[in-house]
Parts: structure tokens; sequence; C-alpha cells
């Protein structure tokens, strides 16, 4: 066996399988440039960090099962003015997540709550934070389900785990007496302890309607206010824009 042959088995072997792919290349760029050995290791192995980080972004990508990527870049604050875009932007730095703080947006269908919660997703999957998104309804289903089968302590343990927690939409529709209990034992575990983001088309004032019980939502607003930022966005919707930008496209080609 060659040493080149023997190189590629030891490459392999040490689960550089990056450098081991790239090296026939790599080599000849190594020959052409005439680099030094330590330049040409250094080369080798920046290439390896550099493609693992990349396979580990893709899994946290992967995890966090985002709906859509929108980055904050994305974002037409002209079309929501009230919004304060210096105030965004802060949360985007992630700063919130060094004290556990969380992120409460209020608001109507189409304003641009989501985007804004995954824009800021994907700034902390880039910074190597666990993430993950999840629909308030499925949520409840998820941890009704484990606690019926035996297993809620797992999965609490696991929705209590995630660097941050995109909870979606609550307010569509009511959670029942168990479901409410559960999402409070999810809050708790999770307060002071790590990131929650918040979305919700209905005000605080409200959330008794969804939890139907007034003492255990006070409970949970508790928690969830405390050590947060609240941002109300009041402006019109980007789904009605876009119906009305489509419609008068139409109308435009007749």
């Amino acid at each position: 066996m060659s040493n080149y042959h023997q190189l590629l088995n030891q490459l392999e072997d040490l689960n550089l399988n990056y450098i081991r792919e790239s090296l026939p290349d790599s080599l000849d760029t190594i020959v052409q440039q005439e680099l030094s050995f330590v330049d040409a290791l250094l080369t080798l192995t920046t290439a390896e960090l550099s493609n693992r980080k990349k396979k580990k972004d893709e899994l946290r990508l992967h995890r966090a099962r985002l709906p859509f990527k929108k980055r904050i870049n994305d974002f037409d604050f002209g079309f929501q003015p009230q919004i304060n875009k210096s105030e965004i932007l802060d949360l985007c730095s992630l700063r919130f997540m060094d004290t556990a703080d969380s992120i409460l947006f209020i608001g109507n269908s189409g304003v641009g709550k989501s985007h804004l919660a995954i824009s800021i997703a994907l700034e902390a999957i880039q910074k190597e934070y666990s993430c993950h998104f999840v629909l308030s309804n499925e949520l409840i289903t998820k941890l009704e389900r484990a606690y019926k089968r035996g297993s809620l302590e797992s999965m609490l343990k696991k929705y209590s785990n995630y660097d941050l927690l995109i909870i979606d939409e609550i307010g569509y529709l009511p959670f029942n007496k168990d479901g409410a209990n559960l999402f409070f034992q999810l809050i708790n575990r999770r307060y002071e302890k790590k990131s929650t983001i918040i979305t919700t088309n209905s005000p605080l004032s409200q959330w008794a309607e969804i939890f139907q019980n007034k003492k255990l939502t006070n409970a949970i607003i508790d928690r969830l206010i405390h050590h947060s930022k609240i941002i109300q966005i009041n402006g019109p919707s980007y789904r009605m824009k876009d119906y009305k930008e489509n419609k008068a496209k139409d109308s435009n080609k007749k």
C-alpha cells in the first residue's frame, strides 16, 4: 500500500472526512502554490473545521423545525413603521439570551410576528444555540400524548432544554384544562433558565379565555412577562398587502 493510500485510510480512521475527500485537489493546490508544511496543514485543518461547523449548523437548522427561513433584512419595517427597528436589531444580537429573558410578540394575524421570531431564531442557530419552533396547539397535543403514554417527564425535559423555544400562535384555539396545566409546567421549567419567544394574536387581558382558568393564567403570564420584552404590533397585515398587490396585477393583465 502506498503512503498516499495509507494516509487516506488514516484520515478516515481519524474522522477527518473533509480533508480525505478534498485531499487530491488540496495536494494539487499545495504543490502549485508551493505552500510550506505549516501553511498546507493550516489550510487543510481550517477547511475541515469549516465543513464541520457547516454540518452542525445544518443539523441545528433541521432540528429547529422552522416553517420558513426569513432573515431580519427581509422584514419590511417601512410597512410596520410603529415597530422600533433598533429594538428588534438589539434582540437579534441575542443579548436577551444571556439573562434567559423572553419575548412576547402581540398583534393581529399577518403583521409579521412569526417572521420576527424566526429571524431571531436564525441568528441564534448561527451562533450555535439550540432552537425549536412549535405551534402552540401542536405543543399541547404532544404534551398530552406524552402524559397519556407515561413519558411526560421526557417530553418536558426535551422542550425545557432548548436554548430558545418559539411557541407560535397562542390564542387561535383555547386550551383544555389538562393542556393549560401542561403548558404551565413547561413555562415554569424554562422560567429564568432559558429564553422563550411567544407569538399571540390575543392581548394578555384575554388570555384567561384561552387557558380557561384565571388563576393558572395569572401564573403563566407572571412568569412570561417577568424578565421579558413585549413587542406590540398594531399595523396592517402583510397577507392582505400581498393579496391586494396580486389582485391589482391580475386586474392589469386583463
